[in-house]
């Protein structure tokens, strides 16, 4: 949804963010959030929704991004010639603009304000470098069908997209959530589903389908179904027959925890917060409003910027980010503070034992196994200064592949 400051100023920011959460605490169904984005106008500054439309200055904007976030579907190509992948031609890009023509962005009251409003009837669109225009009434995608209805085109494309019979809002959303739980999709990119980029299992991918449809789009319930099934519940340990499987979920596939969280994760297994400008003390990395809060750790490991409707987010290891955790002195800070885990564990009276069964319940959820606890309790036993060598086994935790990745 491309929500940051420099598009929606921080009341936009603030009243959209507000919205999603809302609703997704109400586990409203997917797609009656994608129909109020979708028909949304107001002010960008009290009605949510309406900043849906806040980056699509241009129409071809609007269906780039509608294609992209509602559809799973990339119909940029199409803006200047027929896809080369796929079906979609120049006619059908801009034969989706034209459910968008209706639609103005005006400023509002405040300069960095803007309202979103419905006009009457629009008047067709000349395609670009053909002596053509679209139909005054337009088609629905994938359909012969022309819309015969006095709402307005975005109610209408609203109606389309939700429909029962439309597979594309179902299968996109469904391929995301799966992606989710599960570390990849059924196809990739999550954006880009095309008969040249077939899912890696097509009975999965309509299994998916039609769960999420069969739960009228309630996500918490399509999720328990995932997380219940034999496929999450796999090792990611692998065996001779599919330690080289990538894409067919015969093993559960470790990925590293995305930057919000890690950031989160330190904060709580060391038990000192992070501070963020321009936010309560107690605030965490996964509630921040916008990607511009300035955070060290949140770029080392690449948090969206999102300034594009391609998704952003890049999971994959690099040397920076094994650096800063090695290095870094505010996480060193959070270590040997006297007011972090281990001094607490000490003052309270706990046994260097107890300390050392904390501190891996709080970093890998589990206790030591004897192997691990005895190479800690022999370095305490070398050394004068217990605090210092629990803040150094601490440390070792913070940069272990077993913090780090879900697995």
């Amino acid at each position: 949804m491309r929500i940051e400051r420099n598009t929606m100023r921080e009341a936009g920011v603030r009243a959209f963010t507000q919205y999603i959460r809302t609703s997704l605490l109400n586990n409203k169904p997917l797609d009656q959030m994608a129909r109020e984005m979708l028909t949304a106008t107001g002010r960008t500054f009290t009605d949510g929704p309406a900043n849906y439309f806040r980056p699509t200055a241009r129409i071809e904007d609007a269906v780039v991004q509608f294609s992209r976030v509602f559809m799973g579907v990339r119909m940029d190509c199409a803006q200047c010639h027929n896809h080369p992948y796929e079906s979609w031609t120049q006619d059908d890009f801009y034969n989706l603009a034209m459910f968008f023509r209706q639609t103005r962005l005006r400023a509002g009251p405040d300069r960095d304000e803007v309202t979103v409003e419905n006009l009457p009837q629009p008047e067709p669109l000349n395609i670009p470098r053909r002596a053509v225009r679209t139909p005054a009434t337009p088609i629905l995608p994938g359909t012969r069908e022309q819309s015969r209805s006095n709402k307005n085109l975005r109610e209408v494309l609203a109606d389309w997209l939700t429909s029962p019979e439309n597979e594309y809002f179902a299968r996109a959303f469904a391929n995301r959530l799966w992606a989710r739980m599960m570390g990849r999709g059924v196809f990739e990119p999550l954006d880009d589903y095309r008969r040249t980029n077939p899912p890696s299992d097509l009975a999965l991918m309509d299994a998916l389908t039609n769960l999420l449809r069969d739960k009228r789009y309630d996500m918490r319930a399509f999720l328990r179904e995932i997380v219940l099934t034999r496929a999450y519940s796999l090792s990611s340990d692998t065996n001779p027959s599919n330690e080289k499987d990538t894409q067919f979920f015969s093993r559960y596939y470790p990925r590293r925890v995305p930057a919000e969280v890690l950031a989160d994760m330190i904060a709580q297994a060391t038990k000192r917060p992070d501070r963020y400008n321009g936010y309560p003390e107690g605030t965490r990395a996964i509630e921040l409003e916008e990607p511009n809060t300035f955070s060290r750790i949140l770029d080392v490991f690449n948090r969206p910027r999102r300034r594009v409707v391609t998704c952003e987010r890049d999971d994959s290891p690099s040397l920076e980010q094994a650096l800063f955790l090695l290095n870094n002195g505010a996480i060193h800070n959070k270590i040997t503070s006297r007011e972090g885990i281990v001094i607490q564990l000490l003052n309270q009276g706990k046994t260097t034992d107890e300390v050392i069964t904390e501190l891996y319940l709080r970093t890998l959820c589990r206790p030591p196994t004897p192997a691990e606890r005895a190479v800690i309790q022999r370095e305490l036993g070398q050394s004068n200064h217990p605090a210092e060598v629990l803040q150094d086994a601490l440390w070792a935790l913070l940069n272990t592949k077993e913090f780090l990745y879900n697995h």
